[in-house]
């Protein structure tokens, strides 16, 4: 099980940006528009362009941890801190659940259970 939580969280964390587009490609546009530096125009005036936003912000760290737990299995069949990263993806997934409880991070609770249940010791041959 702790083998498939970096791919998982990849494929999670690009169908979750992917989302963005199909859910909120007006609030995406917005987004563009104003630019980087732009973004106060937008942040606390529409919350389709706010969900837009976090949308894709939860996105790319959750490819980048699932990129990083995928690189240490391989390295070492065995995930150091998996339950540490597991339950502080955990919580994030929470706090952030009960601010926007219409959101796709639910889904990720999937691989977050997956890092605090899965069997981190190596195989003994």
């Amino acid at each position: 099980m702790l083998r498939l939580a970096g791919p998982v969280l990849i494929v999670f964390s690009l169908v979750h940006a992917g989302m963005t587009f199909v859910l909120f490609p007006e609030a995406i546009a917005v987004i563009v528009d104003a630019g980087l530096f732009g973004g106060t125009r937008w942040a606390f005036s529409d919350m389709e362009t706010l969900a837009a936003f976090w949308f894709l912000a939860f996105s790319w760290p959750a490819f980048a941890l699932g990129l990083a737990v995928d690189a240490a299995h391989r390295r070492m069949s065995t995930v150091p801190g998996a339950r540490s990263v597991g339950a502080v993806l955990l919580a994030s997934i929470v706090v952030s659940g009960l601010v926007l409880p219409v959101s796709g991070l639910w889904a990720f609770a999937i691989p977050a259970l997956m890092l605090i249940f899965g069997r981190t010791g190596r195989a003994v041959s």
